[in-house]
């Protein structure tokens, strides 16, 4: 086998992930739901059961990423650790998709993130496309509905987002 090719291959897959990582994207309206809504907050509540004491969803964000990351999306993460308390009104929660709990906690310490965490072990949030792709940040309004999905990326263009959330 010619390294060189898979070389190739795997800088192309690099750059796609990194450029997609930075586009703004819109999601499709089906994310927003009551289905949708409804599997979010059945998974949520699951994932707390076995992870946490509780979570409270109403008015809440979660930001849902890998435990391995790009820098732009990694410096949105630290605006919220670092902007938590500025947020009134909403309860923000760092969800980490991984195989394996220990890498994600692991991840967050290395990361300083000390928000409250769940663990999606299974990674269904994804394989059941409850969610268009990671990293993303949803808002969850007092009715416990998907009020707005965001995709995190290094412009920390949150107006928008928290225009919703204070609304």
């Amino acid at each position: 086998m010619d390294l060189r090719y898979v070389n190739i291959a795997f800088l192309a897959g690099t750059l796609a992930l990194l450029s997609a990582c930075h586009e703004k994207r819109e999601y499709d309206v089906t994310y927003y739901s009551a289905a949708n809504s409804r599997a979010f907050v059945a998974h949520v509540n699951a994932l707390a059961a076995i992870h946490t004491d509780s979570v409270s969803l109403a008015n809440s964000i979660f930001l849902i990423v890998q435990e391995t990351q790009c820098s732009s999306c990694l410096s949105e993460l630290q605006w919220w650790e670092e902007n938590q308390q500025e947020i009134k009104g909403a309860r923000i929660y760092v969800m980490v998709t991984t195989k394996y709990m220990s890498v994600g906690q692991l991840f967050l310490k290395e990361q300083g993130i000390t928000l409250p965490a769940l663990f999606d072990t299974s990674e269904a949030l994804l394989a059941q496309h409850i969610i268009p792709d990671v990293p993303v940040k949803v808002y969850l309004n007092q009715e416990l509905e998907i009020k707005t999905i965001q995709s995190m990326r290094a412009g920390l263009e949150l107006d928008d987002f928290l225009e919703t959330v204070n609304e």
